[in-house]
């Protein structure tokens, strides 16, 4: 329950930094939230807790393995380990009314920004539990995030918004929207039956994560973009620093 608190009130700071970004726009700015948030959801959400940990789509150098944990830990989407078990719980129980992400069941309100507070089941996360590192990032993500905001207080003290904050909010956002309208409006490549859609805006926005229909096909595949226009950067610096 105070981890919930915790990261709903981080949240809640984040997505105020972006508001106050918004109002004082700038092209540095602009590049800083751009980068970061290519960190955060692209290393830190897609290529490491999504296709690295919930579905090991991939092996990891383990210089890759850190930074990809320090990235989804900054992310502010929660710690790897409770990602992933709700994460899990998305795919096993996928549009039933179990499936803490299903916008049918759910509503659009809850998976947009309650979904991330689900109940995670540490049952399903005992492959990942054994690991250290991740078991380290978990115990230790609020002073973590501490840390890097006593860095961004000492040496960057006037972009911690943009290199910390809005990126996060930006993040959960995202994230929220793949699950939203990835299950709803797009096109599908095999299994039209089914509620997972290919988004190429959502594919755009959320740095490869809205090609649902390619990657709930086939989940172990660390491409979620298989066509050569749909836009994946997570899966390239996959492809960059792990094959």
């Amino acid at each position: 329950m105070l981890q919930s608190i915790l990261l709903f009130l981080f949240q809640f700071a984040a997505h105020c930094g972006l508001i106050y970004f918004l109002f004082h726009f700038s092209l540095t700015g602009l590049f800083l939230v751009t980068l970061f948030y290519f960190l955060f959801a692209a290393i830190g959400s897609s290529a490491f807790f999504h296709r690295l940990l919930s579905h090991k789509s991939y092996v990891a150098p383990s210089w890759f393995f850190i930074f990809g944990m320090i990235c989804g830990t900054l992310g502010g989407i929660g710690s790897g380990l409770t990602w992933v078990s709700i994460h899990r719980l998305h795919h096993l129980y996928t549009d039933q009314p179990n499936d803490p992400h299903s916008p049918k069941h759910r509503g659009f309100f809850y998976v947009q920004f309650l979904s991330m507070f689900a109940q995670p089941k540490l049952k399903n996360v005992t492959d990942i539990a054994r690991n250290k590192i991740v078991i380290f990032f978990h115990i230790y993500y609020w002073p973590i995030h501490i840390f890097y905001l006593s860095i961004l207080f000492v040496f960057f003290q006037e972009y911690i918004v943009e290199m910390y904050l809005a990126p996060a909010a930006l993040n959960w956002l995202f994230s929220g929207l793949v699950n939203n309208i990835a299950h709803t409006f797009g096109y599908v490549v095999r299994n039209s039956n089914n509620m997972r859609k290919n988004n190429i805006y959502i594919g755009i926005l959320s740095m490869g994560e809205g090609w649902h229909n390619h990657h709930h096909n086939e989940p172990n595949d660390y491409r979620f973009g298989h066509r050569k226009w749909e836009f994946d950067p997570a899966a390239r610096c996959i492809e960059l620093f792990c094959k």
